[in-house]
């Protein structure tokens, strides 16, 4: 069995909740061969490709979260102390039971061909501003992401990289996951990457997507839109609009919220967390391990995992 690196790539990437999360699945699958995670500051594709290809970033920075860098000896220790406080957390309040479930087989077509941590390995997340910067014949991609610009997950799996997006696939599955049919039409503010991500996903789930407006517009020949009354909303960048009392969902999370309330927000305002958590569970189910899929933890068990993950490690903050 090979040996796996991690890392989430991106600038800012210094509060990134990407690493917590990968140490909590791999703990909960029990891999031994995984080594401690990374955190790479990358404006560039090329840069966060060389950390995979290198193994080392030529600038470390804090992790926010533990006030010092991913491979310090305090990182370290913290981080170890945070996973091992939510070993015995393995259940959550009835009322977070998904409502609907995503139907993945639109997704990706053949996953079969990946090879399972046969060799050493490198998985990458991607943050703003990578996501739309992977284009290359070098790099099987499996979903179609390449086409609208949206890459967020990568896998070097000893014979060649393969990639994906996984913020569709995530929103879309916290929509249904909170009660959105997928037949329905959700409102959209933004057209970045990840809004082009979530229309493509949601449209194959059977959706309809209205677009609300954004800095970015989203192509309304490529994406179909509606004028249909939308249910619910998927907010991808700050705006000042006045929304409709219905369900939202965040992209972006707040790292100092109030983390009682994430889990089940009084006002449906779905804190970033829980696409965080979803499209990262995505990557193991569709890229990293896909043979390993019907193991993983389910979206609310390890957002449970990682708020109080979360508290353990703010109790320590200097």
């Amino acid at each position: 069995m090979g040996s796996i690196r991690y890392a989430v790539a991106g600038d800012p990437i210094e509060k990134s909740l990407s690493p917590l999360l990968f140490c909590l699945v791999t703990e909960h699958l029990g891999l031994k061969n995984a080594s401690h995670p990374s955190i790479v500051p990358a404006s560039s594709i090329e840069n966060a490709l060389a950390w995979g290809y290198a193994g080392v970033t030529p600038e470390e920075i804090e992790w926010y979260h533990t006030d010092a860098p991913m491979s310090k000896f305090r990182s370290k220790t913290l981080l170890g102390k945070a996973i091992q406080s939510v070993t015995e957390v393995q259940s959550v309040p009835s009322s977070l039971t998904p409502r609907y479930r995503l139907n993945s087989q639109v997704f990706v077509e053949d996953h079969r061909q990946l090879y399972q941590f046969e060799d050493d390995e490198i998985w990458m997340n991607l943050t703003t501003p990578l996501k739309h910067q992977l284009q290359t014949m070098a790099v099987t991609n499996l979903d179609g992401s390449a086409s609208f610009q949206s890459v967020n997950s990568l896998r070097w799996d000893g014979q060649g990289w393969w990639c994906m997006s996984t913020d569709g696939v995530g929103m879309a599955t916290v929509m249904l996951h909170r009660g959105i049919p997928s037949e329905s039409c959700v409102g959209v503010i933004g057209g970045g990457s990840a809004a082009r991500s979530f229309a493509h996903a949601w449209l194959q789930q059977g959706g309809q997507i209205h677009f609300i407006g954004g800095k970015r517009e989203l192509d309304e020949n490529e994406f179909a839109l509606s004028p249909a009354q939308y249910v619910g909303i998927a907010v991808f960048e700050p705006h000042d609009y006045e929304l409709e009392p219905l369900p939202t969902f965040h992209a972006k999370y707040d790292v100092d919220a109030d983390l009682d309330v994430v889990l089940e927000p009084p006002n449906a305002h779905y804190d970033g967390r829980w696409l965080l958590v979803a499209q990262h569970l995505k990557a193991w189910e569709f890229l990293w391990a896909p043979h390993q899929s019907a193991d993983l933890p389910s979206v609310e068990l390890l957002l449970k995992q990682l708020i109080e993950c979360e508290k353990v490690l703010r109790s320590f903050k200097r």
